[in-house]
């Protein structure tokens, strides 16, 4: 038997573990959405590609056209407001800095930052639609465009400021691709936020009765944070496709800074290294083969040698040789090492075991989604898709992620060896 107060203890306890579960769940969700808010934010061209039959209709055409002119004076009286001199020219939709001018088209009005913040805020209702408060909620969507628009006339804005004042080049060739991105992820971002800390738009959260467990509390006997399984696959995938559009971003030449990229690979690992010490690490010879084998196909069906790899040649000729060797180390690392620790804990180790319930059916769903998943992150999608096959079934043979990790480094070290030794880079 037990005493009244024991009961009460334990109904305490409970309560708190299943406070922290929720918590856990909720950070789960978030972090899937911000990693749904880069993939978004990678493939917005080909949305909007598949979107051009809707907005080439012309009552569409006409609203885009009003809102680009829009768009234009709003641009052009933020930056005189700031002091800056700048002319316009309506009919031509031009404006204009000292010797740098744009062009405000249909794309710059903002009407894909609308659809993708719509988007985004669809997808985010429905999966937090146990915590959100309807209808209240919906406001997000008018608020979001709003705000969309408001960024995009500061992108436009500051866009002609770095072309006047710091470098054509900086602007048309990176910000001009890639700031709009990197708008759109710090609006989703800060919506999400915003929905948890104004009250209107959320439930109110009931505290469990008599629960006085910190969340992430070793006392629970739960994992931490950066060791929770979802966080720990999800987290540094961010880190890696985030890094790589802020250096596309604000720089011409994004490959020479690739050890930035290291450099956050590596911190991001580290807070995960909770989550990566409880993986079976016992090597085994048939991923180390497979991945190999992968890594000759893939040598072997490389193009003739890349713009991008020229680029990087051309980069490496003009460093020291210290940079040289220290860019090269760093490459190799992150190719080797960090990559294949990141993507195979997010497609292998997360994405097609949230996909497999367990049936044949869905087993090979879940290998052909994550697989796919796999490719489009990657220039030569065959390839890809048929090395992330290989990947999944590699992780099936004994439920181990490590065995994919190990195929996929292997694969990678042969690949690096091969870029190395013929100095041949289109192959990475």
């Amino acid at each position: 038997m037990t005493s009244n107060s024991e009961s009460v203890s334990n109904d305490a306890r409970l309560n708190g573990l299943a406070g922290i579960t929720l918590l856990r769940n909720k950070w789960s969700l978030a972090a899937l959405l911000v990693a749904a808010i880069v993939v978004l934010g990678f493939y917005r061209q080909t949305i909007f590609e598949l979107a051009a039959p809707v907005l080439s209709l012309t009552i569409v055409d006409a609203a885009i056209d009003r809102l680009t002119g829009i768009t234009l004076v709003a641009s052009a009286g933020l930056l005189q407001f700031l002091g800056f001199d700048v002319y316009t020219i309506p009919e031509t939709r031009e404006l204009g800095m000292e010797d740098f001018h744009v062009y405000v088209w249909g794309p710059c009005s903002g009407i894909e930052g609308f659809g993708l913040i719509t988007l985004f805020l669809s997808v985010y209702m429905w999966m937090f639609k146990d915590r959100l408060r309807f209808p209240a909620a919906f406001m997000l969507v008018p608020i979001g465009i709003a705000l969309s628009w408001c960024l995009n006339v500061v992108r436009i804005s500051t866009l002609l400021v770095i072309g006047a004042r710091v470098s054509p080049e900086l602007a048309l060739d990176t910000f001009h691709s890639h700031a709009g991105w990197l708008m759109f992820t710090v609006l989703a971002v800060s919506l999400a936020g915003a929905t948890s800390a104004f009250g209107w738009f959320h439930k109110t959260a009931r505290v469990p009765a008599g629960s006085n467990v910190a969340a992430g509390s070793n006392q629970t006997g739960q994992p931490s944070f950066f060791a929770d399984p979802n966080i720990a696959a999800i987290l540094p995938f961010i880190v890696f496709m985030a890094s790589a559009f802020l250096l596309q971003t604000f720089t011409l030449t994004p490959q020479l800074y690739y050890p930035l990229r290291v450099v956050a690979m590596v911190g991001v690992l580290w807070l995960i290294w909770p989550y990566l010490r409880t993986l079976n690490w016992r090597p085994s010879m048939v991923p180390v083969i497979a991945g190999l084998g992968i890594g000759v196909v893939w040598v072997a069906t490389a193009s003739p040698t890349t713009e991008e790899a020229g680029e990087i040649g051309t980069m490496l000729a003009g460093l020291s040789v210290f940079g040289g060797v220290s860019w090269i180390l760093a490459r190799t690392l992150g190719t080797v090492l960090l990559v294949p620790i990141i993507e195979e804990i997010f497609f292998r180790g997360y994405l097609l075991r949230k996909v497999d319930t367990g049936s044949m059916l869905m087993r090979i769903v879940a290998i052909l989604v994550s697989s796919t998943a796999f490719a489009v992150l990657h220039g030569r999608w065959l390839a890809a898709f048929l090395a992330g096959v290989v990947f999944a079934i590699i992780l099936l043979r004994r439920g181990r992620v490590s065995d994919a990790i190990y195929a996929h480094a292997s694969a990678n070290g042969l690949i690096a060896a091969y870029a190395i030794l013929m100095q041949d880079w289109s192959v990475i």
